[in-house]
């Protein structure tokens, strides 16, 4: 039976699902974010999510967005040769956030303000993509959830030296990460990820 691959693989999470030509989904993959950055093991991830779900056959189209595509040349080149490798079907690769455009908007126009691992907008105008964001954690990526977390240590860590009065908010966020004071620098870098 003739089947699509479609997959939507981000920083912190990738979905990725087969369906047929009517759009009934048939099989489902979720494993962790392809970030090239943050984990060299997404190019194995990737072929594992593909055979999963595809097995011995070709599906008859894929589309795939990657975190980062499209954004740094040597790894948008990965990227393509990475999906070239384990996909034997005509395929398109995308940045992550265009295809959560396309699937929020599919054909029509729109501005889609994606806040999750980083932060980005993305617009289509008369076919032409435009974005704005995404420069990553190093840069600001405000509103993401990096940008959010940073923001909530720093605020407890100032409240902990007494450079600023927050005794609220540091005793509840201390209480969530199951830390004291002096504890928190250790818990935020021995975190996995």
């Amino acid at each position: 039976m003739p089947f699509l691959l479609g997959m939507d693989a981000g920083g912190s999470k990738t979905v990725a699902a087969i369906a047929d030509q009517t759009g009934c989904v048939l099989r489902r993959w979720a494993g962790p974010g392809f970030d090239p950055i943050a984990r060299d093991q997404w190019v194995k991830d990737l072929a594992e999510s593909v055979a999963t779900l595809c097995g011995d056959e070709a599906p008859v189209a894929a589309v795939i967005g990657l975190p980062f595509f499209g954004e740094v040349p040597a790894i948008t080149e990965m990227q393509q040769q990475a999906a070239k490798a384990v996909i034997n079907a005509p395929h398109l690769v995308l940045n992550d956030v265009e295809i959560a455009y396309d699937g929020a908007f599919l054909a029509a126009e729109g501005v889609l303000v994606l806040a999750g691992t980083g932060s980005m907008a993305w617009a289509k105008v008369a076919g032409d993509s435009v974005r704005v964001g995404g420069w990553g954690d190093a840069f600001g990526d405000e509103g993401s959830a990096h940008w959010i977390g940073r923001k909530a240590l720093s605020l407890a860590s100032q409240s902990i030296d007494g450079r600023i009065a927050a005794p609220s908010f540091t005793d509840a966020m201390l209480a969530a990460c199951g830390v004291g004071p002096h504890q928190l620098i250790d818990w935020a870098y021995t975190q996995p990820g």
